[in-house]
């Protein structure tokens, strides 16, 4: 009596999708012979995800900036074969900046001023600087403080917004 061969992969498995948080990946498990069952397992950066084996993950904050893989077994009566599928880099969606900080006029000796820059922006875990007219910025918080004992007539500030899915810009003047 022969004894089956072990699977086979006659054509690779692959990773669809974008790798954004909140964006599934799906597994396209490739074609293998001999094989009568796939199975996966999700990794993150070289280490298998607890509980994570369906056809399709959802990256969520904890995968920011992490390798993500799959390890796709396919077995049958001859045996076992694995392949390892990825990595896809996750990252989260990237900040986008709608524009409407307005030009801000100080008079000059007034004391410190601020300007809420962080609501001008969308996007998860921003982090943001500031440049320009003297101006200083909380990196968490987004507020901008400027301060009034240098005349600074038409300078421009620029805010900028950035998490690991890339970078956003706004300007104003003051």
């Amino acid at each position: 009596m022969a004894v089956p061969a072990p699977p086979r992969m006659i054509a690779a498995p692959a990773l669809v999708g974008s790798g954004r948080i909140g964006a599934a990946v799906t597994l396209v498990p490739g074609l293998w012979t001999g094989a009568s069952r796939i199975s996966a397992r999700w990794r993150r950066d070289g280490a298998d995800i607890p509980g994570a084996t369906g056809p399709s993950y959802l990256p969520g904050p904890e995968d920011d900036l992490a390798e993500l893989g799959c390890l796709v077994t396919a077995s049958g009566p001859g045996g076992a074969a694995e392949a390892l599928v990825g990595p896809l880099r996750v990252t989260r969606a990237p900040p986008m900046a709608a524009g409407g900080l307005f030009e801000e006029i100080l008079d000059q000796g007034s004391g410190d001023w601020t300007v809420a820059a962080a609501a001008d922006f969308t996007g998860a875990a921003l982090c943001f600087a500031v440049a320009g007219a003297g101006a200083t910025i909380d990196p968490e918080t987004g507020l901008v403080t400027l301060t009034t004992v240098t005349a600074r007539a038409g300078e421009a500030v620029t805010v900028t917004a950035r998490n690991s899915g890339g970078v956003a810009v706004s300007r104003f003047l003051v």
